[in-house]
């Protein structure tokens, strides 16, 4: 069962700004204000959220390109330069593989120290 919830631009902008202020000391997502700002169509907003995501490596940044969440945004310009960022969080293989890594080097330097 689906619930919708509507309220308005200004009761969302009370609600947003509230979790805003929470940021110092709880976790909220800066990709996911970025959604509520589109579909509040402050697109500026949503823009510099994206943004500030981008900067903080949010999880939900890595589907920028494909999250319908934010197809009010694709239509502005700013989306295509956007989509071009180039962040992909590290693959489970990379974490593995470095992991390794680190494992052989500390290896090689319990025996050098003995």
């Amino acid at each position: 069962m689906e619930v919708e919830i509507r309220t308005t631009s200004e009761e969302g902008h009370v609600i947003l700004n509230e979790a805003i202020e929470r940021r110092p000391t709880q976790w909220v997502s800066a990709y996911e204000i970025a959604i509520v700002y589109c579909w509040l169509d402050d697109h500026d907003c949503a823009f510099r959220w994206l943004e500030q995501a981008e900067r903080e490596h949010a999880v939900g940044f890595t589907f920028v390109r494909v999250d319908p969440r934010l197809e009010a945004l694709r239509s502005d310009p700013r989306f295509e330069s956007l989509a071009a960022w180039d962040y992909m969080p590290p693959s489970i293989v990379d974490v593995i593989e470095q992991n390794a890594i680190l494992e052989k080097a500390a290896r090689v330097a319990r025996v050098a120290s003995l």
